[in-house]
């Protein structure tokens, strides 16, 4: 390939520059769509996952009327002693809704380091034991809705039998896992009864630690068993939850998604039926002159390539900025649906080679078929008969 042959396929993109920058910019914009709604799923797929490993292996609730109620510590002398528990811990937690911003926090009470499953917020409850009163470790989420409403240092918190508690902010955390973070606010379990209504003698839920993981599911049966006033949930219990979860909020991408597809498809099918007759005459022109069916089929598959691999490009990357820069303000409030009662959520990157792959393969190779399989059939057909 010599530099008019290259020459003559801009002339050729030139000649239909409005076909083909409407094409362009359809392409452009589907795979747009389908870029942002692959991005989304996948990085709060693996959110949710990894949340969901942080869990405790299982957690005994009290629900009545399928509401949850506060569970007496009384039980915990029961709970402990069933074979294969090696200790429990309390749980103090819940929303605050915060009416200003239209925002909830998730407030969890933390004096020691028994929240295991939450390692990965040590160094927060370590600021927080250097002011154990009246101070409290925020997720960066909760920082940054409570510095718009003006709280650069403190919060005050409406108590539910009346009165305001006021609370320092002594650190701000953030871990890799956004989702288990980015709302929460840390502070000292008192302080937590007083917001979230916690009497003395009760708890929110109260963590088993199983050191042996086959017998999880036995221990919680058998609790199930001894007192069916408790609800019980196993780690896999609530990852199956969030599975669920996912698939029936991904299931409103899905179904965009194929109508993304479909509309795709009806362009390729539209562009395959038939060239025009410009085009035809064009291609037994060229024929005419010297070329061959070879140099045809280059010179529709430079200008076809062109086309596609530049909508490919600036789709995804805009879909990339969309969803891991700006946040995917629309899909991602689709998505989190309650979940965005809390502060912002920033997604990170969870994107898999596949998922660029996928999009490439129902995009690029497709829309070549479109122009090349036609181009094909003018090119081997008569000259005379195409020019007449």
């Amino acid at each position: 390939m010599n530099r008019y042959f290259f020459d003559f396929t801009i002339s050729s993109l030139l000649i239909y520059k409005k076909r083909n920058l409407f094409i362009f910019l359809m392409l452009t914009l589907l795979l747009f769509l389908s870029s942002s709604i692959l991005f989304v799923s996948s990085s709060l797929k693996t959110e949710l996952i990894e949340a969901a490993d942080e869990l405790p292996q299982i957690i005994v609730q009290k629900r009545i009327g399928g509401r949850l109620r506060d569970i007496e510590l009384e039980k915990i002398p029961f709970l402990v002693s069933i074979e294969g528990v090696e200790r429990i811990v309390p749980r103090m937690w819940g929303l605050y809704r915060f009416e200003k911003l239209g925002m909830s926090f998730s407030i969890v009470g933390i004096d020691r380091f028994d929240y295991d499953y939450l390692h990965k917020l040590r160094d927060a409850a370590k600021i927080l034991q250097k002011d154990p009163k009246d101070g409290m470790v925020v997720g960066q989420g909760v920082y940054d809705a409570l510095q718009k409403s003006y709280y650069k240092s403190y919060f005050n918190f409406l108590l539910p039998e009346g009165g305001i508690k006021r609370l320092n902010i002594v650190g701000v955390f953030d871990t890799k896992n956004r989702l288990l973070s980015n709302d929460m606010i840390l502070l000292n379990t008192q302080n937590a009864r007083k917001i979230l209504g916690i009497k003395e003698g009760y708890a929110t839920d109260l963590a088993l630690y199983v050191p042996n993981p086959k017998e999880i599911s036995t221990i919680a049966a058998k609790i199930r068993l001894l007192d069916p006033s408790l609800f019980v949930l196993t780690k896999e219990d609530i990852k199956t939850g969030y599975e669920e979860m996912f698939d029936l909020k991904s299931g409103l991408f899905l179904l965009l998604f194929i109508m993304v597809l479909v509309t795709f498809f009806m362009i390729v099918s539209d562009r395959l039926s038939a060239l025009n007759s410009q085009e035809k005459r064009e291609i037994a022109i060229l024929k005419a002159i010297g070329w061959s069916v070879r140099d045809v089929l280059k010179e529709k598959f430079l200008e076809s390539f062109f086309i596609a691999s530049m909508a490919y490009f600036v789709g995804v990357a805009l879909a990339l900025v969309y969803v891991f820069v700006s946040h995917a303000p629309l899909l991602d409030d689709l998505f989190m649906g309650s979940f965005m009662i809390h502060p912002p959520l920033v997604l990170d990157y969870h994107v898999a080679p596949s998922t660029y792959l996928l999009l490439f393969l129902v995009s690029v190779p497709v829309y070549l078929a479109a122009v090349i399989i036609p181009a094909w059939r003018v090119a081997v057909s008569d000259v005379d008969e195409v020019i007449r």
